[in-house]
């Protein structure tokens, strides 16, 4: 099911993705996406680690070579046990 909500999410999030165009070009962009990372461990009795959550980002390209870039993200630990 998560799976499936970050699939959509991140269908969404590349559909509104826009990069500011005017008259003239301007160096901007603007972006959101979603994370999810997973730990695989090799014990067979140990659970996986999952974590997920959400990014923005934004660019601005100061010529054809120098550009400044930031990223903010956030993960959360996705715990399923019931303990």
């Amino acid at each position: 099911m998560k799976r499936h909500i970050f699939i959509v999410f991140f269908t969404l999030s590349a559909a509104f993705s826009i990069t500011a165009l005017a008259e003239s070009e301007k160096n901007i962009s603007v972006g959101f996406a979603a994370y999810s990372l997973t730990i695989a461990y090799s014990d067979a009795f140990a659970n996986d680690d999952e974590f997920s959550g959400t990014a923005i980002s934004a660019l601005y390209a100061t010529s054809n070579r120098v550009a400044f870039r930031g990223t903010y993200y956030s993960l959360d630990h996705d715990d399923l046990s019931m303990s």
